[in-house]
């Protein structure tokens, strides 16, 4: 499927202070092999979209908007360059009233963003696209979400074949949270509008796994480890998406625990 260019025009100064974000940072999580940021996480959404746009148009058609999802994809997570990334486990935990004053911070962040950036991308408002990530009232939004937290998904699984024990609760593998696992499998009920997708290509939610035996096993990731076969099919698409789109140095190039 062919989608015209995203220009990120009146956005100087976006991109660093995405990268500046990094991953996964909290203590549950105090070691990362391959760290990354928002940067490169916004970008891996929009290619596992891309990845996905052929099913999803069997589905759907033209019913999905596929210009409008992708550049959602791409700045889902601006609003965090005010926010910083808070855990969704942590959210999870959170108090109502904890959660009552997220959702005001979030909020007042779309709005301060809206003010910093041109108020338009592609054709789209961008405080649309904010508000969308946030809210997720169309399916082009419920997509992005699914493929955010794939990703997720997928880095928490390369660091459990890579053998860190930090990731087997995000990864899905540790008492009864199931981590992304989870969350993932969730979004049938959570969005009816995705179930025709899921019921069509159920193989896009990931089955429970041994992570605990993977961690045990796990070395450090190699080019030529990375081209063999994990065992597990849902950390197959999301690395082969990876490998493709990115190439394999982040994937390789071990940051921490050295």
């Amino acid at each position: 499927m062919s989608l015209p260019p995203l220009i990120l025009d009146g956005f100087s100064g976006r991109e660093e202070k995405l990268a500046a974000i990094k991953r996964y940072v909290c203590a549950d999580q105090a070691v990362m092999f391959y760290r990354t940021n928002d940067l490169v996480h916004s970008r891996r959404v929009l290619w596992h979209l891309e990845a996905a746009l052929p099913d999803i148009a069997t589905v759907y058609g033209n019913r999905f908007r596929a210009d409008f999802a992708s550049v959602l994809a791409l700045v889902h997570d601006d609003a965090e360059i005010l926010n910083g990334d808070v855990q969704l486990h942590h959210k999870e935990q959170m108090t109502a009233a904890e959660r009552v004053d997220l959702e005001q911070k979030e909020r007042a962040a779309i709005e301060r963003m809206t003010l910093e950036f041109t108020p338009t991308i592609n054709g789209f408002s961008y405080r649309d696209l904010l508000l969308a990530a946030k809210d997720k009232p169309c399916l082009e939004a419920q997509f992005v979400s699914f493929f955010d937290k794939m990703d997720g998904a997928g880095e928490a699984w390369h660091e459990v074949f890579a053998g860190n024990p930090y990731f087997l609760r995000p990864a899905g593998g540790q008492g009864t949270d199931q981590g992304y696992v989870r969350r993932l499998n969730a979004f049938p009920q959570k969005y009816p509008q995705m179930q025709p997708f899921f019921q069509q290509f159920p193989n896009y939610l990931p089955q429970s796994f041994d992570f605990a035996a993977a961690v045990a096993r796990g070395r450090p990731h190699a080019i030529i480890s990375l081209q063999q076969d994990s065992g597990y099919p849902p950390y197959e698409r999301w690395k082969r998406t990876v490998m493709e789109r990115e190439g394999l140095d982040l994937l390789v190039t071990q940051v921490e625990g050295c």
